[in-house]
């Protein structure tokens, strides 16, 4: 989760709203037991992850990111959905794009 040193404190201020939005993003969805991976355009998405440091780090580099969700029941992993995050926006409120409607349930406490 980079941010210039030389960022103006509006951004900085906007970057400090997606971070905690981001961050409560994923500790929802991690408190709901789900796993987590990041796609952030560059090709690499790791494995589903309950990894919270992993996957904090590897949102927040680039323009946008994809959260897919996964189920896991009886050792077999579901893929669920996904939450789209699009960054530097106004002011970092709609730092959430879009999400699968079947995360609802546990992103309305983020929301």
């Amino acid at each position: 989760m980079y941010i210039s040193p030389d960022a103006t404190p509006a951004i900085k201020r906007r970057h400090s709203v997606e971070v905690d939005i981001v961050t409560k993003t994923v500790d929802a969805l991690l408190k709901a037991k789900f796993l987590l991976s990041v796609d952030d355009g560059d090709g690499e998405i790791f494995p589903p992850t309950k990894d919270r440091q992993k996957i904090l780090d590897a949102l927040i580099n680039t323009d946008e990111d994809y959260l897919f969700v996964y189920n896991e029941t009886m050792g077999v992993v579901l893929y669920l959905g996904w939450v789209r995050f699009v960054y530097g926006n106004d002011d970092g409120y709609d730092v959430i794009s879009d999400y699968t409607i079947n995360l609802e349930y546990v992103l309305k406490h983020v929301l």
